[in-house]
């Protein structure tokens, strides 16, 4: 887990995605490897299917992590690609 953290605090590309049931959640990697897993995590997310390469149903630019004070982020999905990139999903509760 700390590996993961790790890695996530290295990334500075964060969108945070609405989904279908109004919960908010916070993708944090890279868009490229996220493109290829995208159908999986959405799915898995319940996410609406205007979202990602359809277009965000929520805020969709680049975040300084330290941006979410007070948030709880519980993981919901992540993956490794090569030991050096991470995609991953959080959903978002104040």
């Amino acid at each position: 887990l700390q590996q993961v953290s790790k890695k996530i605090s290295e990334l500075n590309l964060k969108d945070t995605l609405r989904n279908i049931e109004g919960n908010e959640y916070i993708f944090i990697g890279d868009k490229n490897i996220f493109y290829t897993i995208l159908d999986e995590m959405y799915t898995k997310c319940k996410l609406s299917a205007d979202f990602g390469q359809r277009g965000f149903t929520g805020r969709a630019f680049p975040y300084c992590y330290s941006e979410f004070p007070g948030e709880k982020l519980t993981l919901i999905e992540g993956t490794e690609f090569e030991n050096h990139a991470m995609c991953a999903i959080y959903k978002m509760e104040k």
